[in-house]
């Protein structure tokens, strides 16, 4: 598998430098806007973190139904999935924990209060409402507090423009899959709105891996509903607010291996997000202050009754959780040289469990009360400006937490622009920290003593544009140090801050994209991880990853998109044997391919195919993996 890569690698770089000198097009403009790196509007040459922004194009030319699809291409990115559409999927940044990436959407946080680590679910995101994803790697506690020890990942939901605009979309595919989409997008020079509904169905295929036995299909149901409004009451004084709701219907298996077949074993529930934005520009334009109220609620019942292959199995388990968050935050521009980002936020966590099950070994019965937590946060950062040249950012962060106490976090970085060789230099370094969850202090296994999870890292980087702004390198070295975390404890039957470990590694990216018809972008990652109380990589990482992405525009109507991703070997556990052992998952390479034909203005027809070799593959050991599917639809605008 190392020659294929060391070939693969070889063949992208060759056919890159070997391009045509029409190519002429920047693939990476140092002018364009990011917003979750400092939390303003701010030019991406003066952000000294390290970034990805995934555009409404990119989303649009991969078809992609969720969010998973697009963020594997993502350098840094470990996206693992427990089998098909709908199983839980997690995101690992940098080799951090899947707990340790913030996801926001507009703002909101999405991590679920009562899980186990406080994580999120990628597989219940559905892609149609989304605009764009900006996705931060490192530690990002002074800005976004807990939760952000490994990145953030910001969802940016569509908005409306002027006009009248709607839209319809419908798309069929393997493992009896339909997709049904509508949205409506108008407005005037004052105010704009966006609302969009879709609904997934798919019969799947199993959870647990078919290859050991198991064939039931376990099936998926979403729907999803946002609304986007905005309306400017003044030239100084605007509102927004967004809603966000999807309801999900999930069929499951008694986990991964052989045997593990459940006819009625579902998973259903629901996510609401919301947010109301009021934002006042004062002074001469050199003050904007925003006022931010967000919400969050949590349902998941887990139902299991007795079935033939189980008669003496039975459960019963709901967990409810909610989130309020409340953030004013200031921008002052005192002169030319400096932003000076402040805010003080404030937020509250509810979160409660009750579980009942039966099987042969006895029944037992597991609850968490209503409990809440409350984190009380000041923080201020300034971006500075020298002869728009050199960038230096510095940040401080304190929180007060109602349960452990406080944390002091702080973030120190810089950009320098070369202008003679046309490169960007980056540096950041960071402390971080992840608060421990409802879960981890009040269930069964808690501990109210438990203290929060810490981090340090820093990387340092260079961009770089050749041949006349025709090719774009980014390379990246990272290094995280994580200490006190938080892990079960099977001596002591509850969770305790046991641990520690380390990551580092290098991510490399280059793009080159076409005047008139051609884009490629490739991105390399590798990735060394340390569990240092076992001295044994940490799991489900992958040492090496490889993405490759071919866009052509054949013609005004015709577009052709090829995706190629290699996985490299993970470690990972084993259940198939008791107690579970650690072993080594082989690498993988998939496949993916995408034609879109429009009509006419207002039609688009498409066909996509996943797997196109039929790669047998696993993700996760003992759990399935989607084979050779097709997919397909229409699209219509008018």
């Amino acid at each position: 598998m190392k020659k294929i890569f060391t070939v693969l690698l070889n063949v992208m770089l060759l056919m890159i430098f070997s391009l045509p000198a029409t190519f002429a097009a920047q693939t990476k403009d140092l002018g364009k806007i990011i917003v979750t790196a400092t939390k303003t509007p701010t030019a991406v040459k003066e952000i000294a973190s390290s970034f990805t922004v995934i555009g409404k194009e990119d989303i649009e030319r991969s078809k992609a139904q969720t969010v998973e699809e697009v963020l594997r291409f993502v350098p840094g990115l470990d996206v693992v999935q427990t089998g098909g559409l709908g199983k839980t999927t997690s995101v690992y940044i940098r080799g951090a924990n899947n707990q340790h990436t913030l996801v926001l959407v507009d703002g909101v946080e999405m991590n679920y209060p009562i899980s186990a680590g406080r994580t999120f679910n990628f597989a219940d995101l559905l892609a149609d409402d989304i605009e764009s994803i900006e996705i931060i790697r490192g530690p990002q506690s002074t800005l976004y507090g807990s939760d952000a020890m490994g990145g953030v990942i910001n969802i940016i939901t569509k908005k409306g423009e002027k006009g009248f605009q709607p839209k319809l979309g419908l798309e069929i595919g393997s493992h009896n899959t339909m997709k049904e989409n509508f949205s409506l997008s108008g407005g005037t020079d004052k105010g704009q709105y966006f609302a969009n509904i879709s609904r997934l169905d798919s019969q799947g295929i199993s959870m647990a891996s078919e290859k050991l036995g198991n064939r039931e299909d376990d099936g998926y149901e979403n729907t999803t509903a946002t609304t986007n409004i905005s309306y400017d009451l003044t030239d100084k004084l605007k509102v927004k607010s967004m809603v966000r709701y999807d309801d999900f219907s999930n069929d499951i298996d008694n986990g991964a291996g052989a045997g593990k077949d459940d006819i009625n074993h579902t998973i259903e529930g629901y996510n609401l997000y919301s947010n109301v934005k009021v934002g006042h520009t004062a002074v001469e334009n050199r003050w904007l202050h925003d006022f931010n109220i967000g919400y969050a609620k949590h349902k998941r019942d887990d139902n299991n009754d007795p079935d033939i292959d189980h008669p003496s199995n039975l459960l019963r388990s709901t967990f409810k959780s909610n989130l309020l968050q409340l953030d004013w935050q200031h921008t002052i521009t005192p002169n030319e040289y400096n932003t000076v980002i402040a805010g003080l936020e404030y937020e509250k966590e509810k979160g409660e469990n009750s579980s009942y099950s039966e099987s042969s070994f006895g029944s037992y019965t597991s609850n968490i009360s209503e409990k809440s937590i409350t984190n009380k946060a000041i923080y201020i950062q300034d971006q500075i400006k020298i002869a728009d040249k050199f960038y230096p950012t510095i940040g401080l962060r304190y929180d007060d937490h109602s349960k452990f106490g406080n944390e002091t976090t702080y973030k120190v970085g810089a950009a320098y622009l070369v202008d003679k060789t046309n490169s960007k230099i980056k540096f950041s370094y960071a402390t971080a920290f992840k608060a421990p969850s409802l879960y981890q202090l009040y269930s069964s296994y808690g501990d109210e003593t438990l203290n929060p999870e810490k981090c340090k890292g820093f990387d340092i980087g260079l961009e770089q544009f050749l041949l006349n702004d025709k090719i774009f390198i980014e390379l990246s070295y990272f290094h995280n140090d994580f200490d006190n975390l938080i892990d079960y404890n099977y001596n002591t039957s509850s969770y305790q801050n046991v641990s520690k470990a380390k990551t580092s590694g290098v991510e490399f990216g280059v793009g080159v994209k076409a005047a008139e018809n051609l884009q490629v972008n490739a991105t390399y990652t590798y990735t060394d991880t340390e569990d240092k109380d076992k001295q044994q990589e940490l799991l489900r990482r992958a040492k090496n990853k490889f993405n490759i992405i071919l866009n052509y525009q054949c013609t005004l109507k015709l577009n052709l998109n090829l995706d190629l991703k290699y996985v490299g070997q993970r470690k990972m556990n084993d259940y198939s044997v008791s107690p579970s052992v650690v072993i080594t998952k082989g690498g993988y390479g998939l496949v993916d391919f995408v034609v879109a034909y429009k009509i006419n203005t207002a039609f688009e027809v498409f066909a996509k195919v996943l797997n196109v070799f039929a790669r047998d593959y696993e993700e996760v050991d003992g759990y399935g993996a989607l084979g050779r599917t097709f997919w397909g639809g229409v699209k219509a605008e008018f």
